[in-house]
């Protein structure tokens, strides 16, 4: 008995997996809410791929690599120029198998055949490339959007794309959300930055990767706590490249005492903001909001609506 609890050592990998498979009694009766129909990305639906319904944006995700690697969809395909640069992006996502084979509960054999001589590795390493790109070039595309105030952006491919299958890109985004359905965040980071450093076309015109809306982070008045939001911020911004603009945040203390806020204000190194205040144009108070409040948002309300 104590030999063998001596020896009860839990197995497990040194790295926990992110991105796992739907365990079947979750998903019993209901399967079809967590499989892909229209758009299968990753490892864990490979089997998925040669279906109809996903050769269409099988093919496209071809075309997001196309334009990621040439800058536009009107440029020439150069070999001298474009074909090292895909090689390397190839050769990036080869070094990162073992962390990406880490990131996955477990890895579904693909069924697809026709793809020449390559191996397990390098059959992995392209479908991670494509994804990859795929939802790179996505979020560069609702990146320029939202720059520019949320005008579409007219892609001939992407209209040639939705022939025959109407509102595809509204299940393309609800699929994306997926549990098992996802690319590790890092094969998007690296084929970004890979990308940018090259100099193409596309690097020139996006200088952001990810647009987010304004967090509100609510936290104790105590030093030790503060410190520690500091450090996950600061550990957020070295792993993800997206640091965090304390210039432009600001501390709002709730009924905190004066000596509290000075010793807590300096850990964030932040300008001070009391309460009440507003973010993001809505009046943010510690009581409860009067009619007279919320007026000048109703105001500008009107005025944003048309008859």
């Amino acid at each position: 008995m104590e030999e063998e609890v001596s020896m009860a050592i839990p197995q497990g990998s040194v790295q926990p997996p992110t991105i796992c498979v739907v365990p079947e009694d979750l998903a019993e009766g209901n399967k079809g809410a967590y499989t892909p129909k229209v758009i299968c990305i990753g490892p864990l639906f490979d089997g998925e791929r040669t279906m109809a319904s996903m050769l269409m944006l099988e093919h496209y995700k071809r075309c997001c690599v196309r334009k990621l690697v040439v800058g536009g969809e009107s440029e020439a395909w150069s070999p001298d120029i474009h074909g090292p640069l895909l090689r390397n992006c190839f050769d990036t996502i080869m070094r990162l198998l073992p962390q990406i084979r880490a990131s996955y509960s477990s890895m579904s054999s693909s069924s697809k055949q026709g793809e020449g001589a390559m191996s397990d590795d390098e059959q992995l390493a392209m479908t991670m490339m494509l994804d990859g790109c795929f939802v790179l070039y996505r979020l560069l595309k609702h990146a320029r959007m939202a720059k520019s105030g949320g005008a579409m952006e007219s892609d001939y491919d992407e209209w040639t794309h939705l022939f025959g299958r109407c509102w595809v890109w509204g299940t393309v985004k609800r699929e994306l959300l997926l549990v098992s359905n996802q690319v590790p965040f890092f094969v998007v980071w690296k084929l970004f930055k890979h990308l940018k450093v090259k100099g193409n076309a596309t690097s020139e015109r996006d200088d952001t990767l990810l647009i987010s809306d304004d967090v509100v982070v609510f936290l104790k008045s105590e030093a030790s706590e503060v410190r520690a939001i500091r450090v996950i911020l600061d550990c957020f911004g070295k792993v993800s490249g997206l640091c965090v603009n304390l210039s432009k945040s600001v501390v709002a203390p709730i009924r905190c005492e004066p000596y509290v806020v000075n010793e807590i204000v300096p850990a964030l190194d932040c300008p001070v903001l009391e309460v009440p205040c507003s973010n993001l144009g809505m009046p943010l108070s510690v009581r409860r909001l009067r009619k007279g409040d919320l007026q000048l948002v109703l105001d500008k309300l009107a005025n944003e609506l048309t008859l």
